[in-house]
């Protein structure tokens, strides 16, 4: 899909669903791990857009559509305080807000789509079985590049 064409299925997808998810995954070769994002949180729900790294894209999908849900009928996530419900059950997790010189370089998308880097996007993390977040010491390879990027 080419930069214009991309570009029209994200307004696209803003237009008709109040926001669009987009998958980004390492190329063949390099490292990293894959992360998912919206775009459209903030010019459609006055919300920064949320990131999470590291889950399979459709289970990542499935928890921004339920963000975006929570967020249409009213929620107003915080950062850097666990908040329970967001992934079901009894699970906390904690958003930390992206430093603005990784915005372009992860995401890039969003940042053509608004004209600007100047947009927050919040990195969803998740605790260990113990309740632990990466930041805690704990051993996470899924959420180790989100923790470059806050």
């Amino acid at each position: 899909m080419s930069k214009s064409s991309a570009q029209a299925k994200v307004a696209s997808d803003i237009a008709e669903y109040g926001w669009h998810c987009l998958h980004v995954a390492p190329r063949e070769g390099e490292e990293g791990v894959s992360f998912t994002y919206s775009i459209g949180f903030v010019e459609t729900f006055g919300h920064p857009e949320i990131a999470i790294f590291g889950l399979k894209r459709e289970t990542a999908h499935a928890i921004l559509s339920d963000c975006a849900a929570d967020i249409r009928a009213g929620t107003r996530y915080e950062t850097d305080v666990p908040i329970a419900g967001v992934v079901g059950g009894e699970v906390r997790v904690q958003f930390k807000r992206v430093r603005s010189e990784q915005m372009h370089e992860y995401f890039g998308t969003a940042t053509r789509h608004y004209g600007h880097s100047n947009f927050a996007v919040w990195v969803m993390f998740w605790p260990t079985k113990e309740g632990a977040f990466p930041w805690d010491g704990t051993e996470s390879s899924l959420q180790a590049e989100a923790l470059s990027v806050i």
